[in-house]
């Protein structure tokens, strides 16, 4: 039996030294086990490759230390059920739930049901059997001091008799269980000629307890830690104290490693030596050590993903010799895979990723959610399958519709089905529901049922095939029907059942894309799609949808061993499920063996590399603020403490620790970076440990050499930074701004000119420069445009008055037919409302045959009930929880306008209501605008009303529902020109003159102030305004002028441009 503690610096050779050793005892001792223990995956990975490239050896093993206790169990016969992530998740709720029923928990009642009290209690029994705490033990130190402790030690007994009952274990009960076989059984390891422990920065009393164990019994025990004999440095506290618990469990004193290598280096020698020490002198870090400042994260990480390509490139070093460190890498995980996406850099992200985050489980769990029943709000009875989710679900790429089969048959759904549904849940205002949806898919059957009769289409493949035929609605309605079968589970069953029914949904993982063969085919074939995406993707979610489906194992398992496996709902079901999830992590393999390494700096301790980039060294990133303790404080630590359970706040120093750690990863280059500005654009002040650095070197700055590079995203890039070919071509713009084609390098002359052609555009709009074909002036169009407008073309007036108001939005709604997509939501919009009013306005007016107040009042209730009563069919809406209020607000609206018009009214009677001009239709022909080369244009339009005197003279009314006022600029600036050429259009057809008009605000009742007799010219010059604006709007529309013009008021959200134009400035305000 040896026991032997080396220590030596960071980057000093230890991992080398114990290949080293480990070969060299394989070969005197070929027949006998050894083992090395390194502290997670990745070190064993790494200390397997470098034993391999050193020559390999026989009979070793590398594990973790939990591999080791696995190990141990195993030779002692004991085969060791471990409880993996959701298992246990789903074991301590359960725990907990039988606690809060037996009423158990007065303190922790609140939290019992939430998902995060079990996240918490999960680290905090962690770290109790990392500290080999019984239960007993912690119950007995607790008594007396209150629920909130002494609750939490009750559920912790709950747990382990739970584990215990069960034969389960834990990772730390692993460790207690390997303890407690070497204390029993002698014969257990004594064959192991070598035991080695490398890589640790600390060691817990469980992994202390099982060396002291192993060190009884093995040929030789070896333990490597980084430590610098001398006086303490702050830089190494926590070696100091993992060194002290060594020395006083091993009774070993530590002696330095043979052959210990210096850094070759200086510049990082002297980091590593000078760090945190105040006595430290000044070096040069010319050629070693960088650092760079962005103002981003995203710009941080983009720089640094550069500099690494430039490490691959230029430097020739190979992925895996290259190094990416943050404290906490979630910040910039995203940033560099884009990056490293972009610059063509295999990157290798480590760090586990949360489960519920990854695309496909995402989609999966909306998917679940579809035929969820408990989310029934006001304005939706049934919650199951709303529009905007199950749209989403049937676009998803996850999910192959078309194939998976329903009661014998394919779903059939295409993406063009998609759009159709998506179609009619807009014009029929489909919230959530399957009713919702049949209704509106019969509805429209019936309308292309009708359709196809009325024009008697003979041609029965085109009947059958075109996207208005009633036979595609038709089959549309059953692949819905399909699809609401296929997703929608019995609302009662077991976590088993329902576990099948997702299974079912996800498929087989070993079916070839595109492949049916030998899986279910009622399967949405999602991993057989994820197989057929990009490497990269393919390998993300696949590695999900495995971790997924261990969750699912454990849910099954959980139910069969720790209840009766009675039906649960389906909602309960995907609760759990979330849950669970929201508790898992998964890791991304990566998908090229030779890859740059991305991880936390905790999970790169005793690694090397080449080239390391540390990111994120402003304040509150690196060092991390303490956590604040959630469910143990500071003081309840000290009593523990104080009472014999190792259960010490932690101490201070812990950051520079591992600080200590992240810089010396690198054996040649090394660069450090942060962001300069906060989230909110404030300056942000640079961490503690950057200063740090950089005073080390402080010398090289005092003599004129800067040592920090700032980056912005605007900045101008050398053409030799440049990592891709965007960035090339961007950085051949800047180079030759106005260089001659022929002066640029051939591969690159296309792209450049692209790229400065784009960047003149800008300039202009920026600029404010006269309209071009990129900003809406179309002239090349004017003879589709003539064409198309021009002679025996009825212009409606309500169009005219649109380009008027903005000719680019003119031109997407009109000529391009463009029509932005509105959500489906309960209620009526402002149109609707407005052809409400109209409509019950014009009914009301007829059937008053008098025309007094009374009459028109007395009119207005039935009028007004049996006109709202079909008004949600008639225009398409789908009334709201307040449709009744609504009515009746519509109702009181329309009977004080009522009384208002009446007070205006005096002496004059309705002639005409709603009378229209210009259709073929209509009683009267289109209104004739005379040009001034001979030429006319053709007006079309509906007058709301038109009353009369007893001279014979005519008042136009024409009503607006909106309450935005309505002034004589709106005339003058050619934004209002209907009411006039509305005046104009009766003096022509009826051979009266108009002597007043205006607007009238239904729900204001109140006239506008626009009146055309008190407009400048009177009625006349009023018609005389407006008809010169209508040329004047024709003709600018046949020359193809659709500069965009936003309304002094700003922009409508519904407008059709409203997320393509360059000069649209949202309305504020209703």
């Amino acid at each position: 039996m040896s026991i032997r503690l080396f220590t030596a610096p960071a980057g000093a050779g230890k991992t080398g030294f114990c290949v080293e050793r480990v070969r060299q005892v394989s070969c005197e001792q070929p027949l006998h086990p050894i083992w090395a223990c390194l502290p997670n995956r990745a070190q064993v990975i790494a200390f397997r490759r470098r034993l391999a490239a050193a020559g390999g050896a026989l009979g070793v093993e590398a594990g973790t230390f939990y591999d080791l206790c696995a190990n141990i169990l195993r030779r002692a016969g004991r085969v060791p059920v471990s409880l993996e992530e959701p298992l246990q998740h789903r074991l301590l709720r359960a725990v907990v739930d039988k606690a809060a029923r037996a009423g158990e928990l007065s303190h922790y009642a609140s939290l019992a049901d939430k998902p995060g009290f079990v996240a918490i209690l999960r680290e905090l029994f962690e770290e109790l059997k990392q500290a080999l705490v019984e239960p007993a033990t912690l119950e007995e130190a607790v008594r007396g001091r209150g629920p909130r402790l002494e609750e939490l030690a009750h559920l912790y007994a709950a747990y382990q008799r739970q584990l215990a009952s069960e034969s389960w274990l834990d990772e730390e009960e692993l460790g207690w269980q390997a303890v407690r076989v070497l204390a029993g059984e002698a014969a257990v390891a004594s064959d192991w000629s070598l035991v080695v422990a490398d890589g640790f920065d600390q060691l817990n009393l469980t992994q202390i307890a099982l060396l002291k164990a192993l060190a009884l019994r093995v040929g030789e025990l070896i333990v490597t830690l980084t430590y610098t004999p001398g006086r303490p440095r702050l830089a190494q506290r926590r070696f100091a104290r993992t060194l002290a618990r060594l020395q006083a469990a091993l009774d070993v004193e530590p002696e330095p490693l043979p052959r210990a290598r210096p850094a070759a280096v200086p510049a990082l020698a002297h980091l590593e030596a000078g760090l945190f020490e105040p006595e430290a002198k000044t070096a040069d870090p010319t050629g070693a050590i960088s650092w760079l400042e962005a103002p981003t994260p995203a710009v941080e990480a983009r720089a640094v993903m550069r500099w690494v390509k430039r490490r691959l490139v230029m430097d020739g070093l190979a992925p895996h010799e290259v190094g990416i460190l943050s404290r906490d890498l979630g910040e910039y995980a995203a940033f560099l895979e884009e990056a490293a996406s972009e610059f063509g850099v295999p990157l290798h992200m480590v760090e586990p990723r949360p489960l519920a985050t990854n695309p496909a489980v995402t989609a999966l769990f909306g998917l679940l959610a579809l035929a969820r029943r408990d989310r029934v709000t006001a304005s939706v009875e049934d919650s199951r399958f709303p529009v905007r989710e199950t749209l989403e679900a049937l676009r998803s790429p996850y999910f192959d519709w078309e194939n998976c089969e329903v009661g014998g048959a394919p779903l059939g759904l295409t993406p063009g089905d998609v759009s159709l549904l998506e179609q009619v849940a807009i014009a029929y205002q489909v919230l959530a529901g399957p009713d919702q949806w049949r209704e509106a898919l019969s509805l429209r059957h019936e309308r292309a049922a009708a359709h196809w009769r009325a024009d008697d289409r003979a041609e029965e493949d085109e009947a059958s095939t075109g996207a208005g035929s009633p036979q595609v609605w038709a089959r549309l309605g059953e692949c819905f029907e399909r699809l609401v079968a296929r997703l929608t589970p019995p609302p009662m069953d077991t976590v088993a059942g329902y576990t099948a029914f997702v299974e079912d949904l996800i498929g087989d993982e070993a079916e070839p894309a595109g492949s049916s063969a030998g899986q279910s085919p009622s399967s949405l074939r999602m991993l057989a799609r994820i197989a057929s995406a990009p490497t990269d993707l393919a390998a993300r979610d696949l590695s999900a949808l495995r971790a997924l489906k261990r969750v699912l194992r454990g849910l099954v398992w959980a139910e069969a061993t720790l209840g009766p496996g009675e039906p649960v709902s389906y909602e309960r079901f995907v609760d759990e499920l979330e849950g669970a999830a929201a508790a898992a992590t998964y890791t991304c393999t990566s998908t090229s063996e030779d890859a740059v390494w991305a991880s936390s700096a905790h999970s790169a301790r005793g690694l090397l590399f080449r080239a390391v980039a540390i990111l994120g060294l402003s304040e509150g990133q690196f060092p991390r603020p303490r956590p604040v303790e959630q469910l143990l404080r500071e003081e309840d630590r000290e009593l523990l403490a104080a009472r014999g359970l190792p259960l010490e706040p932690e101490p201070p120093g812990e950051e520079f620790t591992l600080f200590y750690e992240a810089v010396t990863r690198a054996e040649g280059e090394l660069l450090l970076s942060r962001p300069y500005l906060g989230d909110d654009g404030q300056p942000r002040a640079p961490s503690p440990f950057w200063d740090e650095t950089l005073r080390l070197y402080a010398a090289s700055e005092a003599a004129g050499q800067r040592l920090v590079r700032r980056v912005r995203a605007a900045d101008p890039l050398p053409l030799g930074l440049a990592a891709s070919w965007p960035e090339l071509v961007t950085a051949a713009s800047q180079r030759w701004p106005r260089a001659e084609p022929q002066s640029v390098p051939a591969d690159l002359r296309e792209e450049l000119c692209r790229v400065r052609h784009g960047a003149e555009v800008l300039a202009a709009r920026l600029q404010g420069a006269p309209a071009s074909p990129f900003e809406g002036e179309c002239a090349p169009l004017a003879p589709l445009l003539a064409a198309r407008y021009g002679a025996g073309h009825a212009w409606s007036v309500s169009r005219l008055e649109a380009y008027q108001e903005c000719p680019f939005a003119f031109f997407l709604r009109y000529c391009l037919e463009l029509e932005p997509r509105a959500e489906p939501q309960a209620g009526f919009d402002a149109a609707q409302l407005g052809g409400m009013y109209h409509q019950i306005l014009e009914q009301v007016c007829r059937r008053a045959a008098s025309g007094t107040l009374e009459e028109l009042l007395l009119c207005l209730g039935p009028v007004a009930e049996e006109f709202l009563e079909r008004a949600p069919r008639t225009y398409g809406f789908r009334p709201g929880p307040l449709w009744e209020q609504e009515k009746a607000r519509i109702r009181e609206d329309l009977a004080n306008t009522l009384r208002a018009l009446d007070e205006v009214t005096a002496g004059w009677h309705p002639l005409a209501l709603e009378m229209s001009f210009g259709l073929p239709r209509d009683a009267f022909p289109p209104l004739r605008l005379a040009l001034k080369d001979k030429g006319e244009i053709l007006v079309r339009g509906k007058i709301d009303r038109l009353d009369t005197d007893e001279t014979g003279g005519m008042r136009v009314i024409d009503y607006k529902s909106g309450g935005q006022a309505i002034s004589p600029s709106d005339l003058l600036e050619g934004r209002r020109i209907q009411l006039a050429l509305y005046a104009l259009a009766a003096e022509r057809f009826l051979g009266r003159p108009v002597v007043e008009g205006f607007y009238w605000h239904v729900r204001a009742a109140r006239r506008s102030n626009l009146a055309l007799e008190r407009f400048e010219g009177g009625v006349r010059g009023a018609v005389e305004r407006a008809v010169a604006w209508a040329i004047d709007a024709c003709a600018r529309m046949q020359s193809g002028h659709f500069v965009p013009r936003p309304p002094r008021e700003g922009c409508a959200s519904y407008c059709t441009g409203a997320d393509i134009c360059w000069q649209y400035v949202r309305r504020r305000g209703p």
